[in-house]
């Protein structure tokens, strides 16, 4: 049903909500419905699994695990409280069975922690789970408002309106599939087995898949290096070593541009100077075009977007992992990491969702030490060396930029000079001849150097954001530095907690930050 890459992969999420009373003629027409919306997924995410989760209740959830068994696509199985006690909840029991087999043929089954004798409370944290969880939510549905708290239109709305007091978690990114399914209990609906698509947010269709396509893209690169087991700390370093391979790419990028430049205006002043125009115009048109060529590159291989977008989810994903060792599982760094930046980032808030999902249910732990040592101290570490670097290095390149401004000027100085000289034919004792080269040459180097002073100061050290970084390590040094203390201080696990919650949300919301102002400045189009 999948190969061993499908489990290291970051999946498409589909959950399931339906009724239970679906009529049995109807089965079979409904189960292709369902494979025509898998078929039409795969087909915009190639590279990338798909994964069905469905509570395998009687009817609608059978069918949809039915049908992702048949398109050899994952079945996970999520439980609303002890599978025996479930089994018993089943009106037709020789559906006992059919449920055995599919639970057999799962990929993954994880019951949630919820006491079967509150049963409504179960099916109703089932539904928020389902939806929660999912990109697509395919509800077969025959239409009808109820206000049965885990019921499949409570799940719907649910969806639909996202989280009390952060809907945004829910909308852009997000779409529910209504397939209109009489039941027996309503058999005649208007337009039976009609699928209504409803893309949630302000996304339509064309811009919910296009989010995907970075997943995709993502996962299609993965495939030729998955070497790792699908845990959050190995996820952390795949996106620290693209990070690292790109960000050196992206430097070479920029010192390339630099010299290609610089040899283009040195092949003009050739040019200007010696006869050897046929070599001289095919050597600067060869320049231009290695420009070209590499500029072109370069946006088609997005290594600064690769950085930009790889450093920001490995350090999302870092705070998730610590939120997991820490048992705070009561959220997702996907429902705050970049919530106030529009669909633009949609796409990462997903990878970010689906990751969390996939890693779901490995152990975790909660030894303070530990985090103390390897967060804490670890994250202290790196802004203080962090700032020292990007210091000495934006101080090398604020020197660099004032020497060739200060040459540029004195360039310029000297140029005027000798143009008053030629205009008002003063004679100070050089030849026409002379001065007409010094104002040449002086207009040359005047040229060169203050147009390399303004590439370093609006090109290099602005797309490199030393600055900015610089600033926001600043910041968050001492809410590290601090935190330690108060977790220190702390008495009880909900203190700790409660530290270790906060500084996560501080330090996405800096992150988010960092990463929206590099991406102002990448280059573009690729990996949008």
């Amino acid at each position: 049903m999948m190969n061993s890459e499908d489990t290291k992969r970051i999946p498409f999420l589909i959950s399931i909500t339906g009724h239970r009373d679906i009529l049995p003629d109807h089965e079979n027409r409904l189960i292709q419905e369902i494979q025509q919306i898998i078929r039409e997924i795969k087909q915009r995410v190639p590279d990338t699994p798909l994964v069905i989760l469905s509570a395998l209740a009687e009817g609608a959830d059978m069918l949809a695990a039915k049908a992702a068994i048949e398109e050899k696509i994952q079945l996970h199985v999520i439980l609303p409280y002890d599978q025996n006690t479930y089994m018993d909840s089943f009106d037709d029991k020789s559906n006992i069975e059919v449920f055995n087999d599919l639970i057999e043929r799962s990929s993954r089954k994880d019951t949630l922690a919820c006491a079967s004798s509150d049963k409504k409370n179960c099916y109703k944290n089932l539904g928020q789970h389902l939806a929660d969880h999912c990109n697509i939510l395919i509800a077969l549905w025959d239409g009808n408002s109820s206000s049965k708290e885990g019921g499949t239109s409570w799940v719907v709305t649910y969806k639909k309106e996202g989280k009390k007091g952060n809907q945004f978690a829910h909308c852009d990114g997000n779409a529910v599939y209504h397939i209109h399914t009489p039941r027996r209990s309503n058999p005649v609906i208007d337009d039976p087995f009609a699928v209504e698509k409803n893309f949630l947010g302000t996304m339509d269709e064309k811009e919910f898949f296009d989010s995907f396509s970075n997943i995709n893209q993502i996962n299609c690169e993965m495939a030729s290096k998955i070497t790792f087991e699908a845990t959050l700390s190995e996820y952390i370093n795949y996106f620290d070593r693209v990070a690292v391979k790109n960000q050196k790419a992206h430097d070479i990028v920029l010192v390339t541009i630099v010299v290609l430049v610089w040899c283009g205006i040195v092949s003009l002043e050739i040019l200007h100077n010696f006869q050897a125009e046929k070599f001289l115009w095919g050597y600067g048109s060869a320049i231009l075009l290695a420009y070209g060529i590499h500029h072109f590159w370069a946006k088609r291989s997005a290594v600064q977007n690769r950085f930009i977008y790889s450093r920001g989810i490995a350090e999302a994903l870092r705070i998730q992992d610590q939120w997991k060792k820490n048992a705070i599982l009561e959220t997702a760094v996907a429902d705050h990491y970049l919530e106030n930046h529009g669909n633009a980032f949609v796409w990462i808030r997903n990878l970010l969702k689906n990751i969390e999902y996939q890693v779901t249910g490995q152990p975790s732990g909660n030894d303070i030490n530990r985090l103390k040592t390897d967060w804490f101290d670890e994250q202290i570490r790196y802004f203080d060396h962090a700032i020292e670097s990007r210091t000495r290095k934006l101080h090398r390149l604020e020197i660099v930029e004032r020497l060739f401004y200060t040459i540029g000027l004195v360039a310029t100085a000297i140029m005027f000079a000798c143009f008053f000289v030629e205009e008002l034919h003063l004679n100070i004792g050089l030849n026409h001849q002379f001065v007409s080269m010094i104002l040449h040459k002086s207009i040359f180097v005047s040229g060169v150097f203050l147009l390399t002073a303004a590439f370093i100061d609006e090109k290099y050290i602005k797309m490199k954001g030393y600055k900015e970084e610089i600033v926001n390590f600043r910041i968050m040094r001492p809410i590290f530095i601090n935190a330690k203390k108060l977790l220190e201080a702390a008495s009880t696990e909900g203190e700790k907690k409660s530290v270790i919650f906060d500084l996560g949300i501080k330090a996405l919301e800096e992150n988010s930050k960092w990463l929206v102002s590099h991406d102002k400045r990448r280059l573009k189009p690729g990996f949008e």
